[in-house]
């Protein structure tokens, strides 16, 4: 595969972990972000909020879909998101790769219940101390009627035991959002969900691990390769 310099790590174990492990099947997880979502300017609480992407983010869709499937081959499955700012993304990763999209509920962005399609401002001035309780514990407080972090990590952690005990030794692209890449990122890095807003991959980003019996390795986190060249139109 041709790699352009600087950018992921290796993709492969080296000959010592590879040579204790009983298993050695390793599952390359690619986890892609949807691109920049239309009025990305007014501070909408969008959640599960069913938004197109703006003209910029269609764009860069097709910018990372080109860099992936030149520079990564073609995977074994592809799963996303059914929300239509990550279906752009999928709809185009499937017809270069000629696999079906695998959309799915479970891989929704976390719901944030009576808030969503409300502009920040006007739900913290009508309930500053639900906002301010929110904020101050968002592993476990949940929006009005919405999800918790927990929430979402228990949903999105039940998908990959799923499909990851199916898929072992596969490679696999998985288009969604932003919540749903710090829930796998925890999980697979073992780290507390109290540590995922440190994590913020960009719009239209590239995420990658491998998995095996091992544990994971982050290979890459956030990237925007489309940006380095093997992306354009």
């Amino acid at each position: 595969m041709a790699k352009i310099p600087g950018q992921a790590a290796g993709t492969e174990f080296d000959e010592a972990t590879t040579g204790i492990m009983r298993d050695r099947s390793v599952t390359r997880l690619h986890l892609l972000r949807h691109g920049e979502v239309a009025n990305l300017e007014a501070r909408i609480v969008r959640g599960q909020l069913d938004v197109s992407l703006s003209a910029e983010g269609f764009e860069q869709s097709i910018r990372l879909a080109r860099w992936l499937t030149t520079h990564e081959g073609r995977p074994d499955a592809l799963f996303g998101s059914d929300l239509v700012r990550c279906r752009a993304l999928g709809d185009e990763l499937a017809a270069r790769s000629g696999l079906g999209y695998e959309a799915t509920a479970a891989l929704r962005e976390q719901h944030m219940g009576g808030w969503q399609g409300q502009a920040w401002s006007i739900v913290t001035e009508r309930e500053p101390e639900l906002v301010r309780a929110y904020w101050d514990d968002y592993v476990h407080a949940a929006p009005p009627g919405g999800e918790s972090f927990t929430d979402l990590v228990a949903r999105v952690s039940g998908w990959w035991e799923r499909e990851s005990k199916a898929a072992a030794g596969q490679t696999l692209w998985v288009v969604t959002h932003v919540g749903v890449i710090r829930a796998l990122s925890c999980l697979l890095l073992e780290l507390p969900p109290s540590d995922a807003l440190r994590l913020a991959p960009a719009a239209a980003s590239h995420t990658a691990f491998l998995v095996s019996e091992a544990g994971a390795v982050l290979t890459s986190f956030g990237e925007r390769p489309w940006l380095f060249g093997g992306g354009e139109l």
